[in-house]
């Protein structure tokens, strides 16, 4: 049996990501610093001051999808952020309309990368390739916790008491930052003033 897909046209792709991608102009002054269209590919990019976003749509046989990536331009780290198969696109573009639906609500969690300084502990800490990355996704999800303090200084208080040891970091996450991440701060303190609680970056 044959299977059809009903993925859209190039130029059809290319206008709806263009017009439900309107609030990265919009609200994040993002500009479109790139794009190609052709039979079997669209690519856009969009890029500010802080982060470039590639958005493409593929059709042939070796490279198909639809994807968005970002880039932190400051620490030129990247991302995947959505990928759909082009068996589950449609010809009307409702994958375009829900993936912009879902950057957009929860653009200040996708978008947000860590500060340098973090990346540079946690690569020092952390060597072993899944360590490392498991750390870093770890850390990545105080940005969406409702904590009392600084995000940022409660990563680095965390990273500092941590010295290197995964099981301490998952302690305290599971212990919900002691049940009150003031006390993650001040515990850092005690081990490494210079931090200011949190607030001083991490000296190279």
């Amino acid at each position: 049996m044959v299977t059809y897909y009903t993925f859209p046209d190039s130029d059809v792709a290319y206008a709806k990501i263009i017009e439900n991608f309107e609030f990265l102009v919009n609200e994040y002054d993002y500009k479109i610093s790139s794009h190609v269209i052709n039979k079997f590919h669209v690519k856009i990019i969009y890029e500010n001051t802080h982060a470039i976003i590639e958005i493409c749509n593929a059709t042939n046989y070796t490279d198909y999808g639809f994807s968005i990536f970002v880039q932190d331009i400051q620490t030129a780290e990247n991302k995947l952020i959505i990928n759909i198969p082009y068996e589950k696109e449609d010809k009307e573009c409702d994958f375009i309309k829900t993936s912009s639906e879902y950057l957009h609500s929860n653009y200040a969690a996708i978008i947000k990368f860590l500060p340098e300084d973090i990346l540079n502990r946690i690569r020092d800490d952390f060597r072993k390739k899944r360590e490392n990355a498991y750390i870093k996704n770890k850390l990545l999800t105080v940005y969406s916790k409702n904590v009392n303090i600084g995000a940022e200084q409660l990563m680095r208080s965390i990273l500092v008491i941590a010295n290197g040891r995964k099981d301490v970091v998952d302690k305290i996450f599971d212990e919900n930052f002691y049940n009150d991440p003031r006390d993650v701060l001040m515990e850092a303190m005690n081990i490494d003033n210079t931090i200011n609680y949190g607030l001083n970056k991490f000296k190279k």
